[in-house]
């Protein structure tokens, strides 16, 4: 709950991001329903979560991306510590049948968001140049900001805009014990 509500991002953010704070809240429930569709293998779980995977990438394109890749990850992980251990086979009609089950939220997504990815991507003479052009403000967002959820401008107490400070220390604990839990 600490890292999911008390963060500098949403803390400098507070007045602002309504599409973010809405995907935000979307994800663990995008997350249910892809655990459920994995365990359970039903086609309601499945649209259910193609359906709020949908809604949040509307909502909020970047989040979806990061609830894309905590999928992919999730898959990986049911893959080779829960299923494969029960099944030894690794060329099986079940084999296509799971990798199916983990497939099919996403290509559902895919197929419901080609109507505007296909026209961003002709948009302006059908070079594409509206998906490849860069934003205003890229330098202050790196990597590092992402992964200990830091926002560039945050002075510890206030806003203080185009302004690049250093992430403390501290804040590197929260990935550190996200990737350490994988290990777990």
């Amino acid at each position: 709950a600490l890292v999911y509500s008390a963060n500098t991002y949403y803390l400098a953010l507070l007045t602002g991001g309504l599409t973010l704070a809405v995907a935000y809240a979307l994800t663990p429930l995008v997350v249910l329903f892809y655990m459920k569709a994995i365990n359970s293998h039903k086609l309601i779980d499945i649209i259910s979560c193609a359906l709020l995977l949908a809604s949040c990438g509307a909502y909020e394109p970047r989040i979806a991306y990061i609830v894309v890749f905590a999928m992919g990850v999730l898959a990986a992980v049911h893959f080779f510590c829960v299923w494969q251990p029960k099944h030894p086979r690794i060329v099986s009609l079940s084999t296509l049948k799971i990798l199916t089950v983990y497939g099919s939220p996403l290509v559902l997504f895919g197929l419901l968001n080609t109507y505007w990815i296909l026209g961003l991507a002709h948009a302006g003479g059908g070079s594409g140049q509206a998906i490849s052009s860069s934003l205003f403000g890229n330098e202050f967002f790196t990597l590092s900001e992402a992964l200990t959820i830091f926002h560039p401008y945050w002075t510890g107490g206030q806003i203080q805009p185009f302004f690049i400070h250093p992430i403390p220390l501290y804040f590197w604990l929260i990935p550190i014990a996200a990737i350490g839990g994988l290990a777990v």
